[in-house]
């Protein structure tokens, strides 16, 4: 696997999130599909986010990890912060 390129970043902490975002993104296809769905690192003419690997495997571009990243680091900042709000709210005052 390569690395992904931050090509569109100007800013260092803008290149740092779309990592996250990419590793994030990664690492939810991965667990969710069973290695079934693969990062398609191939370069060349045309674009498309999802693709037919040679293997038979579908591949996802780095885009589409990036943006399901993106909503995944969201669902669990949510849920974060959720967890935290019923501590505080709920099971707090009931600790005494």
């Amino acid at each position: 696997m390569k690395w992904p390129k931050p090509s569109t970043a100007s800013l260092p902490s803008t290149a740092f999130f779309m990592l996250a975002c990419f590793f994030a993104g990664y690492f939810a296809v991965t667990m969710f599909s069973l290695g079934r769905i693969v990062y398609d690192d191939r370069e060349g003419p045309g674009w498309s986010p999802i693709t037919k690997m040679a293997d038979g495997k579908t591949g996802l571009s780095q885009s589409a990890l990036e943006t399901i990243g993106f909503f995944a680091l969201g669902v669990g900042l949510a849920a974060l912060i959720g967890l935290i709000y019923v501590w505080i709210h709920l099971l707090r005052p009931l600790m005494g």
